[in-house]
């Protein structure tokens, strides 16, 4: 490494959790999650959300229309062509490449504890080194 950005207090989000943890609570709270389904067509019609879903993989009918006065766009790297379906995205996602090595218990002593990264680039969002919670 030639060179590394510090930045102090920064935080690492683990990208999985987060989604996860705002599903089950929208569950608990009456939402209908609806996976494995591709939305073909979706219009904003008398203050409330008109969306055209793909079949259900094991379902052999149509598609589907559902009704919602809230939608949450969880389109991931597909989240601007999911907007572009009601009105031109005001956001363009670009992924980077990016990957995540574990070492074990034994190379702790190696890693600081404040997170260093490398500065993002055209093609990569960088390297990043920091402790883990438990290891």
């Amino acid at each position: 490494v030639l060179g590394a950005l510090l930045v102090a207090g920064e935080v690492t989000v683990d990208p999985w959790l987060a989604p996860i943890a705002y599903a089950r609570h929208a569950h608990e709270n009456g939402a209908t999650i609806q996976r494995g389904r591709e939305v073909a067509a979706a219009a904003w019609e008398g203050g409330r959300w008109r969306l055209t879903l793909s079949p259900a993989e094991a379902e052999a009918e149509g598609p589907e229309v559902v009704e919602a006065s809230v939608v949450v766009n969880c389109g991931g790297l597909l989240g601007d062509a999911l907007e572009a379906l009601h009105r031109r995205p005001p956001f363009a996602i670009k992924p980077r490449r990016g990957d995540f090595l574990l070492f074990d218990g034994s190379a702790r002593a190696l890693v600081g504890a404040t997170p260093v990264g490398q500065p993002p680039g055209d093609v990569s969002r960088g390297v990043y080194v920091w402790r883990a919670a438990l290891g």
